[in-house]
Formats: structure tokens, C-alpha cells, sequence
């Protein structure tokens, strides 16, 4: 006690540590007689002795493991005893008021309050109020309890469960990760625990670092016992009540390829009334076989009829999912690319900009796929669309950065079909100038577009961006041509042969006075 006290209260901070280091090695020493008296201290009445005596514990845990079954009756004790934390939170509350965007009553929740004045993020609470206020105590308690209690779960176990339907969300994390453990150490409680874990309630998704942690720990049960998790889940998927087995269906996207059985049963739910669980079923075929090389035909041919579910959302989702399979499978891009192609007909612009999304996905990993994708992607140049024109315009970008030469093999393609395009606005301006990747042969196509007004100085500007390829087709144009077209090539020309001073990029700019180039430095 008296370490503990020059720890807190010692006036030279220098000296505070070795204290607490040397009751650390006192522990280590001998742990079967000091830890009687920090079983003593964690019941003392000042919540900064329990709170350096339980720290210490878990940074010596490891090395006094089998000596640990002495704390089990005080760490049960201390997880109990929610009392204490909600006095001590009243206190916190009371000093940090002024940063809770809610007014407070008797009724009001600390938990969630915490979390929503941090932007719904409860670590960032903890970190920034828990540490040194004794909110972490609790949740200490139970990965300690944990450790403690390997050699009699039985006797644990029913503190750990009571445990997962905690406020505290840390203390629930930490209960999670214990009995995920105690599922896969023993496989006699195992069915017990499991049904526990997926019973209770799970943690929000919005408090990211936890919602992880369940996560992990149902996906490591995955791993370790895969027919027992299987087996819950199955019963799961045939309950009559919908919330179950929504659940189940979340769940099996964590058991991803140990879940491949129970595909054909997932299958039947893509023919259910509620949307939300159509959508989660899409998400729970692509993780458990859309990802696999053996199981992906299958995932693709129950996902194709849902392209046209009535739902816009879902349609989405299958869309994006049907996307990111045919980026990792080429042998399903060949299958899917026509499907998908189909849909830019469709009713709705969200859909349409998911499926240029997916095409561009699949494309960018699938080189030998981007004439046909370029094929589906010319029809859209003539609709009058423009948002639609403008994220097809996006996508043979981000394909012409990556694949060069495969982009413009498909050059008399996109020029035919812009030859015919009548339709032309602003919103094309980036799509004219894109046509100079291709080269010279873009010259005449640019020079007609230069009559656009809408698009005239776009049109100019793909020419000078050509650069001196452009020059023969230029000059034999000129011959023939005359008035504004003829003052148009000789501009070109003299913008594309003009030599800039040297040094002229790095030491000039221009700027344009009463129609005048006005070169200045910088």
C-alpha cells in the first residue's frame, strides 16, 4: 500500500514508476504470498488503488497465470459490481459536462451518451476519460478472469455470459474475446458459449473497434471449429423468427470459404419478401464463394437473377458484388461483362453509374476483356444522359491509364460512334479532349467538333495536345481549307511548332490582358 500511495502521490515524478515496478517484481518474485494482499487491495475503498493493482495484474498475468485461480472470487466480485463504475461516471459527468451535447437526467444512458459526444466512437471516450478514472477496472477484471479461469471455466463461465449483455461496451469486448477463446479450448461448453455470443446482443456497428472485435472472434471460431459454428447457424437459418436469421446470414460472412455448404440454403433466401435480407444474402455468397475459384460459378449464377430484382438498392449490390468477382476471375469476366452490359439500360442513373463502375473494375484487372467493355460503353455516347456520358468518359480514363495499348486498339470503335453523335454539350468537353490519346487519326474528327460551340475549345485543345503527330493531317487540311477553319489549322499549327524560351516552364507563366498573352516571371 505504501508503493502504491508513493506511486500516486509521489511529489517527484521520477519516482513514481519504480514504485510501481517494484511492486511488479515483488509479484514476480514471489506470487503466492504477495498476491493475497493485492487480492486484499482490489476490495480497497479508494478506486485508484484497485484501479494500479489490477493494472499491474494484467502486466504480469502471463508469467503468474496458474497462481491466478486465488482473484477469482474478487475478480467476480469486481465485475459485478457496476454500482461503483456508475457512482464514478456520475463524477467524470459532473467534471466534463461541459463537452456532452446532451442534457443529462437520472434516466439518461452514460454509455451511449459517451459515444455519441464522440462522434460514436467509444475508444476515443476511453482513451481520452477511462484511463486513470477507473473505467477501466471492469473490463481488466474479465480478461483476468479469463486467464484465471482455464483450469475451472465452470466456475467463470456464468460471469463471462452475464458479461456479454454488459452497458460497458469494453467490458462485453473483452467478454467476447474470453469466451471465443473458451469455445475453442473446450469443446464441451463450446455449443453452450456459441449460442451465446450469437444470442446476445450484438455490439453497434458504428462503434467500429468493438463491432471488429466480434468480427475477429466469430471468424477465429470459424477457423478452429467450423462444424460446430456451421451447425448453430443452420438451426439459425430455420427459425421462423426474421431477425434470427438475418443474423445467421451475418454471421455465415464471417465463416467465409468454411461456410460453402450451406450455400444452396442461402440461395433460397434470395427469394425472400424483406429486401434487407436479400441484400445480406448477396453480401454472405460473395464472401463465402464469390471469392473462391470453386465455388465462384455458382455464387455468379444465383447472383444474375438478381440484376433484376425490383429493389434499386439491392440491384446495386449485386452489381458492385458481380463486379469485384469478375475483377478476380477472369474466367467469370468473359460470362458477366454482356450480362452486366444489359443494365445500362436500366430505369435508374444509381444502377447505371454502378454498373460503369463494375465494368471499369473488371476491366482494369482483365486486360483481354476491354474491347468488349468499350463495345457496351459506345451506345452510351449517343444517350442524351450527360451525367451517364460523363461516368463512362471517367472509366476509359482509368482504363487508358493502366492499359495503353489495349484502349487504343478499340480508337475506330469510339471514333465511329462519336462521327455520328449529334447531341454534343460542355459536358462532353472532357470526352473531346480524351480522343487525343489516340493520335492523329483523331485530327479530322477534331476539326469538324471545333464547329461546335459547345465544345469548340475542347476540340482545339485535344489537337495541340497531339502535338506533332498531328501536323501532316494539319497541313494537308490547310490546303483545302478556308476562312475560320483555315484560321483554326494555322492556330494549331503554330501552338503545336512554337518553341518556348528556355527555361520557360519553370521560370514563366501566362496571364491574358485585353486579349493579350502576357508572359511573366515567376
Amino acid at each position: 500500500r505504501h508503493l502504491i500511495d508513493q506511486y500516486y502521490n509521489h511529489p517527484d515524478v521520477k519516482k513514481r514508476f519504480p514504485a510501481r515496478e517494484k511492486i511488479k517484481e515483488l509479484v514476480l518474485q514471489n506470487p503466492k504470498s504477495e498476491l493475497p494482499v493485492l487480492n486484499k487491495l482490489l476490495t480497497d475503498d479508494d478506486y485508484k488503488v484497485r484501479r494500479t493493482v489490477i493494472v499491474i495484474l494484467r502486466e504480469v498475468s502471463t508469467s503468474i497465470t496458474n497462481e491466478l485461480e486465488l482473484l477469482v472470487p474478487v475478480l467476480i466480485q469486481i465485475i459485478q459490481d457496476t454500482k461503483w463504475e456508475k457512482q464514478r461516471i456520475t463524477e467524470i459527468v459532473e467534471q466534463y459536462e461541459p463537452v456532452f451535447k446532451s442534457p443529462i437526467t437520472p434516466k439518461t444512458n452514460i454509455y451511449e451518451l459517451m459515444v455519441k459526444t464522440h462522434d460514436e466512437d467509444w475508444e476515443e471516450f476511453y482513451d481520452y476519460y477511462g484511463e486513470d478514472q477507473g473505467l477501466e477496472i471492469r473490463p481488466i477484471a474479465v480478461k483476468l478472469l479469463g486467464l484465471a479461469g482455464k483450469n475451472k471455466p465452470e466456475i467463470v463461465i456464468p460471469t463471462l455470459l452475464k458479461a456479454l449483455r454488459d452497458k460497458h461496451p469494453v467490458v462485453k469486448k473483452f467478454a467476447i474475446n474470453v469466451l471465443c477463446d473458451y469455445s475453442c479450448l473446450f469443446p464441451k461448453n463450446s455449443y453452450e458459449l456459441i449460442l451465446a455470443m450469437f444470442n446476445a446482443e450484438s455490439v453497434n456497428r458504428e462503434h467500429k473497434p468493438f463491432y471488429y472485435t466480434e468480427r475477429e472472434a466469430f471468424e477465429k471460431m470459424a477457423s478452429e471449429i467450423p462444424d460446430k459454428m456451421l451447425s448453430i447457424y443452420l438451426e439459425k437459418l430455420n427459425a421462423k423468427n426474421q431477425t434470427t436469421q438475418r443474423k445467421a446470414v451475418l454471421h455465415l460472412k464471417w465463416m467465409s470459404e468454411y461456410a460453402t455448404t450451406i450455400i444452396p440454403e442461402l440461395v433460397d433466401l434470395l427469394a425472400d419478401e424483406n429486401p434487407k435480407m436479400r441484400e445480406n444474402v448477396i453480401e454472405a455468397l460473395y464472401e463465402i464463394g464469390g471469392k473462391s475459384e470453386q465455388h465462384a460459378d455458382q455464387v455468379v449464377t444465383a447472383l444474375i437473377p438478381v440484376l433484376q430484382d425490383e429493389d434499386i438498392k439491392i440491384r446495386m449490390r449485386a452489381v458492385s458484388l458481380l463486379g469485384y468477382i469478375g475483377k478476380t476471375k477472369p474466367e467469370q469476366a468473359e460470362r458477366l461483362i454482356p450480362t452486366l452490359s444489359n443494365l445500362l439500360s436500366d430505369q435508374t442513373f444509381e444502377v447505371k453509374k454502378e454498373v460503369v463502375y463494375a465494368l471499369r473494375t473488371i476491366g482494369l484487372e482483365n486486360p483481354n476483356s476491354i474491347k468488349q467493355i468499350v463495345q457496351a460503353f459506345c451506345p452510351t455516347f449517343q444517350i442524351e444522359d450527360e451525367e451517364m456520358r460523363y461516368e463512362v468518359k471517367r472509366a476509359l480514363d482509368f482504363l487508358i491509364r493502366k492499359h495503353p495499348d489495349q484502349v487504343k486498339e478499340t480508337a475506330p470503335l469510339i471514333l465511329e460512334t462519336l462521327e455520328n453523335k449529334t447531341n454534343w454539350s460542355w459536358f462532353d468537353s472532357d470526352l473531346v479532349r480524351f480522343l487525343s490519346y489516340f493520335g492523329k487519326q483523331t485530327v479530322p474528327l477534331l476539326l469538324k467538333l471545333h464547329k461546335e460551340s459547345e465544345i469548340s475549345h475542347a476540340a482545339f485543345d485535344g489537337i495541340v495536345r497531339i502535338g506533332k503527330p498531328a501536323l501532316s493531317t494539319l497541313q494537308e487540311t490547310e490546303k483545302l481549307a478556308v476562312g475560320e477553319e483555315r484560321k483554326t489549322i494555322q492556330y494549331a499549327i503554330k501552338n503545336i511548332t512554337k518553341k518556348p524560351s528556355q527555361g520557360y516552364r519553370e521560370t514563366h507563366y501566362t496571364i491574358w490582358i485585353n486579349g493579350e498573352a502576357i508572359e511573366k516571371e515567376f
